[in-house]
This record gives structure tokens, C-alpha cells and sequence, in this order.
């Protein structure tokens, strides 16, 4: 007699050195910031396939006499469903600043509690007094604890997005 049996399993691999995934919103769409004096439209940010750059506070700046900083790492940017706030959700690289990162933004209170972007703006107008950016290139995102947009948000959670996948045994 053969038995069959059907079920659904989950494989991960346990070998992630991940110290997280950096996870947060990078601009909701028509969101005042600035003191109030700016806006984006809705889909007016746009950025490289290969992503942007994620550093701590504004461009990469030299710090104590050393040459310009690498980013903490590259993030590709995705659009929500409803098409409102723009997100970002990557894993952070196992390198000594990626681990130093998680460990002050799992402090209470977080090193960093938003994101600050770094854009060209291609295409602006003013509406009521308030500047509204429709085009704009995306050029990277910086780490902060006061966010000129005070709608973003951003944290560190556990380990990597596992994949599922459906085997049949």
C-alpha cells in the first residue's frame, strides 16, 4: 500500500549574517516638510534602477580628516500599493558599520528615527504659497533624528525577508 502525503513546507537558509533590514518610509506624497514651504506631488520621485545610497545624515561627508565615506549601504526604493509614500525595505550589509548602525537605532531612544532625502528637483511650481516638487530625481537618503519630513520614518528589524517557496517532497 502507498500512502501520499501532501504538504506545504518552508526551507530557509541559516546562513544569513544580515544584522537587519532597514526598513522605513522615505516620503509620503503631499506631505508638508520644510517648516510647511514644500510638498512633493504624488509619483514625483523617481531614482536609478540600481538604487540609492544610504548614508548617515546629509551626502557622505569627510569625517575626522578621512576621505568621503561609503554609503552604509544601497537601498532600491518601491512605491506603496495605494501609490502614497514611497519605502524602502533592504537587508543591511554585514560590514562594521552596517552592525554599529543596528545597534544605535535598537536603543531606546533610536540614534535615527527618520530619513532625510537627497534630490534634484527637475520640475517645481508653488500652490498656495507652498513649493510643490513634481519631478525629482532621487539621489540618496540620509539617517537622521529630525527629518525635514516629518512623516518618514525608519527602523531596524531582524533579519532578512525570508523567500517562500512551494517543493513538493
Amino acid at each position: 500500500m502507498t500512502t501520499t502525503i501532501r504538504a506545504a513546507i518552508e526551507l530557509r537558509d541559516g546562513g544569513d549574517s544580515s544584522p537587519g533590514r532597514l526598513v522605513g518610509v522615505l516620503m509620503r506624497y503631499g506631505a508638508p516638510g520644510e517648516r510647511g514651504r514644500e510638498e512633493f506631488a504624488p509619483g514625483a520621485l523617481r531614482w536609478p534602477a540600481n538604487g540609492i545610497r544610504i548614508d548617515l545624515g546629509h551626502g557622505s561627508a569627510p569625517i575626522a580628516g578621512r576621505s568621503a565615506q561609503p554609503p552604509i549601504m544601497r537601498a532600491v526604493p518601491v512605491v506603496s500599493d495605494d501609490g502614497a509614500e514611497v519605502r524602502i525595505d533592504a537587508p543591511l550589509p554585514d560590514t562594521h558599520a552596517a552592525r554599529d548602525l543596528a545597534t544605535l537605532m535598537r536603543m531606546d531612544p533610536p540614534a535615527y528615527s527618520g530619513l532625510s532625502v537627497e534630490f534634484h528637483a527637475v520640475r517645481s511650481g508653488y500652490a498656495g504659497g507652498r513649493r510643490v516638487v513634481q519631478d525629482a530625481l532621487l539621489k540618496g537618503a540620509g539617517l537622521v533624528d529630525t527629518p525635514s519630513y516629518s512623516d518618514t520614518s525608519v527602523e531596524v528589524r531582524s533579519g532578512c525577508a525570508p523567500e517562500r517557496r512551494r517543493v513538493w517532497l
